[in-house]
């Protein structure tokens, strides 16, 4: 897709002193930021805000991906939005808001998409682009966060990854690089499955099932409870639920209708989806509708505001700046900003902050460093407790 060039003619003058006090800052290198082309997917609370700083740095380009579009709700903490633009599409919204306000040297694009289903416009929107950083806002799941980092990996140019995410009070940050010995999202924070055995007790209309339910789960009846949970009918499908019922049931055809068989179903599961989502691999795919997403709790009673969008944006921009530059940045920040609770506003505005500089191990299927899936000495550990932990 090409790029829209900014909104009306900037002059050259002012694109250039726009900028004249971020050239001034020790050890910041202005000329390396102005060339960094950049996809911002997800462009809500957190994606908006990015985009917006991404810009006022000053940045060659960004593109916005998102398949929704503007509500009231979302203009207290969505700063690219004004009311006029309510029921617009968000990344059309954010692209014209950048244009008109914002981008005095940067071009800005807009894809209104659902990024799962339409992860071939991603790829090629990311190759056409030469995308050098991608930032993701989007909050589909852990397994297609690992799918944006493998594409950062697999593209031709360096590409550098941030994450954000924010819930009520708190904001979580992680930022990744694609050295040879760097680890990757998938050896700090792996995605785990979801589905359980008690997905299969209703889909058979048993309501909660027991440990020693009579009876085996066909690859039919999985195949039927995963296009339920996914309502997808992606192809990839039929052969990941025939190999990971063969794997977890000692190369039977079907599989024992208890939580530990479930459990072992549910690891290999796992690694048959990590097995497409790797740098190699990643490119291929016209579609993610074999991925899941996660669970998602309704968050509209949580609450969200404009303080914990614009920090934890900022602060995943900020990471993201240092690691472009080449400092060590530790790949997952959770900051909670209001760790003194109070019922006093200023008693509110606590501040607290975890880093984790977590250690890669041998045989990662997206860096090369650590094995994906539950170790087999787990899952049978916890197989042989009633797997109540992860079964239920």
């Amino acid at each position: 897709m090409a790029a829209a060039p900014p909104g009306g003619a900037v002059p050259a003058d002012l694109a250039t002193a726009a900028f004249s006090r971020q050239q001034n800052l020790v050890d910041f290198d202005d000329e390396l930021v102005r060339r960094q082309r950049c996809f911002v997917v997800g462009s809500g609370g957190v994606g908006s805000c990015i985009g917006m700083t991404l810009a006022r740095m000053g940045v060659a380009h960004v593109t916005f991906v998102d398949m929704d579009t503007v509500a009231t709700s979302n203009l207290n903490r969505q700063l690219l939005f004004t009311p006029d633009q309510v029921g617009m599409n968000k990344v059309d919204a954010c692209k014209q808001s950048l244009e008109r306000s914002h981008a005095f040297r940067t071009s800005a694009a807009a894809l209104h998409c659902n990024a799962v289903t339409r992860w071939a416009d991603i790829v090629a929107e990311a190759q056409e682009q030469h995308m050098t950083a991608i930032f993701n806002g989007c909050d589909h799941g852990g397994f297609f966060d690992i799918a944006l980092q493998a594409l950062a990996r697999a593209l031709d140019s360096p590409c550098l990854y941030t994450a954000a995410s924010t819930y009520a009070y708190t904001y979580q940050v992680d930022s990744y690089g694609t050295a040879a010995g760097e680890p990757c999202l998938l050896c700090t924070n792996p995605p785990a499955h979801s589905i359980s055995i008690d997905d299969f007790a209703a889909a058979s209309g048993a309501g909660r099932a027991s440990e020693d339910a009579a009876g085996a789960i066909t690859a039919e009846e999985a195949l039927a409870v995963l296009k339920r949970v996914y309502q997808s009918e992606h192809e990839l499908l039929p052969g990941m639920v025939r190999r990971s019922i063969a794997a977890a049931s000692d190369g039977a055809a079907t599989l024992p209708r208890t939580r530990g068989a479930v459990l072992r179903f549910r690891s290999a599961l796992t690694g048959e989806i990590l097995a497409e989502l790797t740098p190699a691999r990643v490119l291929a795919h016209t579609s993610l509708a074999f991925i899941p997403a996660d669970p998602k709790p309704d968050t509209s009673s949580v609450g969200s505001w404009a303080v914990v969008c614009c920090m934890g944006s900022m602060f995943a921009v900020n990471c993201w700046v240092q690691r472009l530059a080449g400092q060590d940045v530790p790949p997952m920040t959770i900051a909670n900003i209001n760790a003194q609770r109070g019922s006093v506003w200023r008693e509110q505005m606590g501040w607290d902050s975890f880093k984790f500089h977590p250690e890669p191990s041998d045989g990662c299927t997206l860096c090369g460093f650590k094995a994906p899936g539950m170790p087999a000495e787990e899952v049978a550990a916890m197989a042989g407790a009633g797997g109540a932990a992860a079964g239920g």
